[in-house]
Order: structure tokens, then C-alpha cells, then sequence
């Protein structure tokens, strides 16, 4: 009788790779052969179901990223992704954070890739976090003019500064260096260069 253990991490291996390279790793799984309806084709309805899932979610954090590749292409670019930074989270969400390191290193011909990817990641960040109430200066009561120097900001959750040689922020991307702020206030998701 296997551990636990060592079915979940043959599992896991079946889900990182394609449906049709899993018959080497079906022999280590404790799963019940059927005639009817085999442990190859029951394993790979979780395993498409996953690759569906991780891709609709990449796409959802990645939209730009997604529309330079061909539609055909997306489920292997995950495929891909999956092999080189498997899941190690219990939040689909925390899956994209390696996204940006992957397409950097993967697609260096395209170097703005990775700025692009990068960009939209800060955007997922800033959309999660809080919404803070903007600074209101007119509270401000000092005791002495120099009082001035001692008063500290607190810069809120969603803001999030980027360097890039490219003007990933604009529909049209050219070769430039460019310093973004993204961030969320109450008209929602904002990116600026400054």
C-alpha cells in the first residue's frame, strides 16, 4: 500500500504534464483500473480540466501577454509554465507571480514580453489590495514651521512602482524608458508614467 504522500506527488506529476505522456506515470498512481471507462481517461478529464483552468486564469491576469501568442498555442505556453514553476499554492491566484519570470525567460527574442507581463502583474496586485482614503492635507496642524520635515507618508497597499525600456502602459509599444505608478483608488485600476 502506497503513502498518501506518494500518490499525491505521482498526481501531481500526471497534472504537469500532457494527457498523453501520463501512461509512464499511471502505474505509480493507486488508482483502479476499469474496462469501461480506463484510469488513463479518468485521470485525464482532472488533468484538461486543470490546464483549462491554470489557462483561463493566466488569461484573465495576462490579457496583453495572451494576444501576442496564437490562440492554439496558450494551452502549451501553460503546459510550459506549469513544468518550469509547478503549483506550489492553495490559491489559483498565486500561480501568476512566476508568470513574468517565465515569459522574460522564455520569449527573450520578444524582450518586451517581460515588461509586459510584468506590468499586468503589477495590476493584479494593486486590484487586490485595499483601497485607501486619499490624504487629507487640510488636517494637517503643525506647531512649527519646521514641524514640516517630520511628517511621514504612508504610501497605500495598491501602489506599485516599475522601471521598463518599453512603453508597455501604451496600445502602441515602442523602445523607451519609461517609470510607471500603478495603482487602485476609487475610479478604479490606474497606471501613469511618471
Amino acid at each position: 500500500m502506497k503513502e498518501l504522500k506518494d500518490i499525491q506527488m505521482n498526481l501531481q506529476r500526471v497534472f504537469k504534464i500532457k494527457p498523453q505522456q501520463a501512461s509512464l506515470y499511471l502505474q505509480s498512481l493507486a488508482i483502479r483500473e476499469d474496462v469501461i471507462f480506463p484510469k488513463s481517461k479518468r485521470l485525464a478529464v482532472y488533468q484538461n480540466g486543470y490546464i483549462i483552468r491554470m489557462t483561463e486564469s493566466l488569461k484573465d491576469d495576462f490579457p496583453k501577454v495572451f494576444k501576442y501568442f496564437k490562440k492554439d498555442t496558450h494551452n502549451d505556453i501553460v503546459y510550459e509554465f506549469l513544468k518550469k514553476f509547478p503549483s506550489r499554492y492553495n490559491s489559483i491566484a498565486c500561480v501568476s507571480q512566476n508568470f513574468t519570470r517565465f515569459i522574460a525567460t522564455k520569449y527573450k527574442k520578444h524582450k518586451f514580453l517581460g515588461d509586459l507581463a510584468q506590468l499586468e502583474w503589477l495590476e493584479c496586485l494593486a486590484s487586490y489590495a485595499l483601497t485607501t482614503e486619499p490624504f487629507d492635507f487640510t488636517k494637517v496642524q503643525l506647531k512649527k514651521a519646521e514641524d514640516i520635515f517630520k511628517i511621514k507618508f504612508k504610501i497605500s497597499p495598491s501602489v506599485h512602482l516599475m522601471k521598463s525600456n518599453w512603453t508597455v502602459h501604451k496600445n502602441k509599444i515602442k523602445r523607451a524608458t519609461t517609470y510607471l505608478v500603478v495603482f487602485k483608488n476609487k475610479e478604479g485600476l490606474q497606471t501613469e508614467a511618471v
